[in-house]
């Protein structure tokens, strides 16, 4: 089973955990299950049964990865939120602009920490 460590942007996310250094989009792909939240992300989720299944977005003029984040609701109704997570600057990968179709807006998506491949 691979983990992810993954922190949603807030203002103190620099605090939480550093971007990885590199990022191999290809190994990054798959089903992962989300063991970190932070009190911002229980806004929109239970602590229970958080997965993510995520794909590379080829047409994308950067390394961009697709989103299907998907769970349960604070009334157990199964959600999903869909859309893709871009690489802002090639020094820093780990560091994405998240875009959620439906959600308002953009937000800063950390990847800081990658179990081994699997």
């Amino acid at each position: 089973m691979r983990l992810l460590l993954m922190a949603l942007a807030c203002a103190q996310v620099g605090a939480v955990c550093k971007p990885v250094p590199t990022l191999d989009v290809a190994a990054y792909i798959g089903r992962w299950y989300q063991v970190y939240y932070n009190p911002l992300m229980l806004l929109f989720s239970s602590p229970g049964c958080s997965t993510a299944l995520y794909g590379v977005d080829r047409a994308a003029p950067v390394p961009t990865i697709t989103v299907n984040n998907s769970g349960l609701d604070h009334s157990g109704k199964s959600i999903a939120y869909i859309g893709t997570a871009a690489e802002n600057n090639a020094s820093t990968p780990g560091d994405l602009t998240l875009l959620l179709h439906g959600v308002p807006g953009k937000a800063s998506y950390r990847i800081c920490q990658v179990g081994p491949k699997s």
